[in-house]
């Protein structure tokens, strides 16, 4: 990779290129330290979740050090799906968002995006960006599917990953100037699971209600049956899309 914004990191097989990129920012490692692996034994999602990391799959984590406070690192998420949307659509693959942090194609998941955060006494001291995408080979697991199954041809993992390091670096300095506003427009467009019903799963029990906006720090406005709205927050609950 000959982008000087990139320092690569690679290895065959890993536990969580996740926990392997934040060992490194943890000891210094600058803005654009990017870790690769063919495999990971433990791949992590949301919430705990494993993602189930087959050979064929693309898995990296790029550290980054915006100058924010801690709560506003979920917009790295909004930030990063955005970009792989754009990505994967100029690649004719009929994709949209999930929220909080899934890129789906016809209701299947695709790719999925952690963001793991160090935070220090002044704001945020580094933000893993750890992404998993379903490339090549069969959908790993029930209600997934990969690029190769929807295209019917084998892909080449490099090409793809050049494209979405270069699209996630452009929308990264652009969020830098111009906050999150420009990429929060393109997420809303691109996410299908607004206007939807769905079921949420918190603490307190599972409650129906309707998707209505997704707000400047990514949590999601949703409308309840009796009229009521409030926001929900990916860190809370998990959400199924009725």
């Amino acid at each position: 990779m000959d982008d000087s914004f990139f320092n690569l990191y690679y290895r065959p097989e890993v536990d969580s290129t996740n926990e392997w990129a934040k060992e490194l920012a943890r000891s210094g490692a600058p803005e654009g330290t990017l870790v690769v692996a063919d495999t990971q034994r433990a791949g992590r999602g949301r919430r705990g979740r494993t993602w189930s990391s087959p050979r064929g799959g693309l898995y990296f984590s790029l550290i980054l050090r915006p100058s924010i406070p801690p709560e506003l690192a979920p917009q790295l998420v909004l930030l990063t799906a955005t970009c792989l949307h754009r990505v994967l659509r100029r690649r004719h693959l009929p994709v949209s968002l999930k929220w909080p942090n899934d890129v789906v194609a016809r209701g299947d998941k695709l790719a999925g995006i952690l963001v793991e955060a160090g935070s220090a006494s002044r704001g945020l001291s580094f933000a893993v960006v750890g992404v998993g995408v379903n490339v090549n080979g069969p959908p790993p697991l029930e209600g997934a599917t990969s690029i190769e199954t929807i295209t019917a041809s084998p892909q080449r993992k490099d090409q793809i990953l050049q494209d979405i390091l270069g699209e996630i670096k452009a929308g990264y300095l652009a969020y830098l100037k111009e906050g999150i506003e420009p990429i929060l427009a393109d997420y809303r467009q691109g996410c299908t699971t607004l206007g939807r019903e769905v079921v949420i799963f918190g603490s307190h029990g599972k409650a129906k209600a309707k998707a209505i906006d997704v707000g400047k720090s990514g949590e999601l406005l949703v409308e309840y049956p009796d009229g009521c709205r409030g926001w929900v927050h990916a860190d809370e609950v998990s959400l199924r899309i009725r």
